[in-house]
C-alpha cells in the first residue's frame, strides 16, 4: 500500500501479516456469505537516491508480495433453479502475488506493479485465473498528513482494505495512521483504520475495517462485514 508504507529510511525489509475477515456475495441464482482467513508475506528493498534534484525521486523501491486466502461459504440465499440448500457451505481456496516498484519524492509517490490471481472454488466448479496492472498514488508529504489511493494491491489482498482503496493518511507522534474507503470483494463500502509504530527492530501494524450494513438473514451466516489484521514488519540490518 503506496501511502501506508512510505520510507522512512533506505533498507531491506520483510513482513509477513494475517488476520480474518467476512464478507457477503451475490452469484447466479444464489447469495453466500463468506468467511475467511488471510496471510501474506512479502520483502521490499528501498535505497535512497541522495538526489538534489526535484526532479528525482528521493527513495527507489523494489518489492514482491504473495497472498493466500482460505475461504468457506455458508449459502444464505437461493431460487428454485440453485441446486444447493440453505445452509450448504462450500471450501475455497484464492492466492495472489505480485512485484513492484516504488518512486518516492517528497510531496508525491507512485507505486507500479503487475499481480496474479488465481482461485480454485467448489461453488459451481468455478477456476479463476488472471494477470493485470496494480499500483498507487501519495500525494502529500509522506513524513506529516497525504492522501492515498491503491489498486489491486496483493499485500492483503481482502484485509487490506478491499480492492480500491482511498484513504488520508500522517505521521503522529512515531505513530503512521491511515482511514479510508475500500470496495470489493465486501458487498457494501467498508471503512478502514490502520496504525503503525516501531517496537524495537519490528514496526508492527494493526488494521480493522467494516461497515454497519445488516447482512441478512440474521439467522444464517455472517451478520456483518468485517476484517482484522496484524503485521510484523523487520529491517534486515546486513542489506
Amino acid at each position: 500500500m503506496v501511502g501506508f508504507a512510505a520510507p522512512d529510511s533506505a533498507g531491506t525489509y520483510a513482513k509477513v501479516a494475517g488476520g480474518r475477515g467476512a464478507y457477503h456475495v451475490s452469484g447466479c441464482h444464489r447469495a453466500y456469505d463468506s468467511d475467511f482467513w488471510e496471510g501474506s508475506a512479502s520483502v521490499k528493498h528501498s535505497f535512497d537516491t541522495h538526489s538534489k534534484s526535484g526532479w528525482a525521486p528521493k527513495y527507489v523501491s523494489v518489492g514482491a508480495a504473495v497472498d493466500v486466502i482460505p475461504e468457506k461459504f455458508t449459502v444464505v440465499e437461493r431460487d428454485s433453479l440453485s441446486p444447493d440448500s440453505l445452509g450448504d457451505t462450500k471450501e475455497s481456496i484464492g492466492f495472489a502475488g505480485g512485484v513492484s516498484i516504488g518512486l518516492d519524492w517528497e510531496w508525491v509517490g507512485l507505486n507500479l506493479g503487475g499481480i496474479g490471481v488465481q482461485a480454485r472454488s467448489s461453488i459451481a466448479g468455478v477456476k479463476l485465473r488472471g494477470f493485470g496492472p496494480s499500483g498507487g498514488i501519495r500525494i502529500g508529504r509522506w513524513n506529516q498528513f497525504y492522501a492515498t489511493a491503491d489498486l489491486l494491491d496483493p499485500e492483503l489482498f481482502y484485509l487490506g482494505g478491499g480492492w480500491l482503496r482511498l484513504g488520508l493518511a500522517g505521521k503522529l507522534y512515531g505513530t503512521r495512521l491511515w482511514a479510508g474507503i475500500g470496495s470489493a470483494p465486501y458487498r457494501w463500502t467498508v471503512y478502514s483504520l490502520k496504525a503503525a509504530r516501531p517496537l524495537g527492530p519490528i514496526n508492527v501494524s494493526l488494521g480493522v475495517q467494516g461497515n454497519s450494513h445488516n447482512v441478512s438473514p440474521a439467522n444464517l451466516g455472517i451478520d456483518h462485514e468485517y476484517g482484522v489484521s496484524l503485521g510484523l514488519e523487520y529491517r534486515i540490518p546486513s542489506l
